[in-house]
């Protein structure tokens, strides 16, 4: 009898085991943890109160969302290494450890910032060859991989503006609400500079590589599904003040 009753609890403690790894239904622990960059004042803030912490929070709800706030580059070092669950801002496939789900949650209004004395809007691109510039991470090449002859990564706004200036680029890629601070932030060079839009980039969440991670992939994907359906995502924008940029035509994974 106590050999039989080893044997049952052994069978019951596998049995256990084997529903935690295999079921999708049983991955889901208590909170979801997200690491993200702050962008105040509308779409992240260090109140929680921010238009995608309030996508994020419906997305996911019924379960509780926690959010960690440090460097974009950080937030993702802390999803790779288990410490956080997923990060917010992402292009598609940025980082070949990471899963993206087919869901978007915004876009970035890419533009082209360059020396007015220089190019206008409609002669920029026909220059070549084109030399481009981008802060480190961004990765512009991935996504347009034909539109430069050559490109250089930098560490900082004012670098990029300082090689417009000093013709060693012909233009600077960033999303548009960045460049509309950093202009601002240093007017004199500003004076000398003007942008236009280049592309638009869907925005998603990047997921851990594991089997939570899978599991709150297809949770993001059925709730920013349910969202955009009901025309709930699109009021969000909306009591924020923020232009949906969502369209069928950006929005294709």
């Amino acid at each position: 009898m106590p050999q039989f009753r080893r044997l049952l609890r052994l069978y019951v403690v596998s049995v256990t085991l084997c529903n935690l790894l295999c079921s999708p239904n049983v991955v889901a622990e208590n909170s979801i943890v997200v690491a993200t960059e702050i962008w105040a004042p509308v779409f992240t803030t260090d109140r929680g109160d921010g238009l995608y912490q309030k996508i994020v929070e419906q997305a996911f709800s019924p379960t509780p969302v926690e959010f960690i706030y440090t460097s974009y580059d950080r937030s993702k070092h802390m999803v790779e290494s288990g410490k956080a669950d997923l990060w917010l801002g992402a292009y598609d496939k940025e980082e070949p450890w990471a899963l993206f789900p087919h869901q978007a949650f915004d876009a970035d209004i890419v533009v082209a910032v360059y020396k007015a004395s220089r190019f206008t809007c409609d002669t920029l691109t026909q220059r070549h060859p084109i030399d481009a510039v981008w802060l480190k991470s961004y990765r512009y090449e991935l996504y347009y991989p034909d539109s430069f002859d050559n490109y250089y990564e930098i560490q900082d706004f004012e670098t990029g503006l300082g090689m417009l200036i000093g013709e060693r680029a012909h233009l600077f890629l960033h999303d548009f609400y960045t460049v509309q601070e950093g202009l601002a932030a240093y007017p004199e060079m500003a004076k000398q500079l003007a942008y236009c839009k280049f592309g638009q980039l869907p925005l998603y969440p990047g997921f851990q590589h594991s089997i939570k991670g899978e599991h709150l992939q297809a949770l993001w994907d059925k709730g920013i599904s349910r969202m955009k359906e009901s025309g709930e995502l699109q009021s969000i924008y909306t009591s924020y003040d923020v232009e949906y940029l969502l369209t069928d035509e950006i929005d294709a994974h």
